[in-house]
């Protein structure tokens, strides 16, 4: 039965040699096209990559917030105020585990770290 498709197909495209190969072609440009647009996805939703000094990490888990985040929900803070944690831009409130990765030791706040979203 399958046999059967495959002749019908290949007269088909012997008989019809103009519009087989315009459909081909716009197939071929579409399946092209899409793969582009998945591969440009994938890589501008990979992990981003956390730059302190010299060390870089990747990283799975981050998430954007409002300013207004402490005020909906309740977390112990360490060090800092919630009330103000979030309010210019380009800040970060890392949890204890991330802190000590990055920085050791060290204190966290005022410390500059590069977000680089692929």
């Amino acid at each position: 039965m399958l046999q059967n498709y495959f002749k019908l197909a290949i007269r088909n495209i012997m008989k019809y040699k103009f519009f087989s190969a315009i459909n081909i072609l716009g197939m071929s440009i579409g399946i092209t096209a899409c793969l582009l647009i998945v591969l440009y996805v994938a890589d501008f939703w990979g992990a981003p990559t956390v730059k302190y000094k010299d060390k870089i990490f990747t990283e799975e888990k981050i998430f954007l917030a409002d300013s207004n985040f402490f005020s909906f929900f309740s977390f112990k803070i360490l060090e800092g105020d919630p009330k103000t944690a979030l309010i210019e831009p380009n800040t970060v409130v890392l949890t204890k585990s991330i802190a000590t990765k990055y920085f050791g030791a060290e204190n966290a706040i005022g410390k500059l770290i590069t977000i680089r979203w692929r």
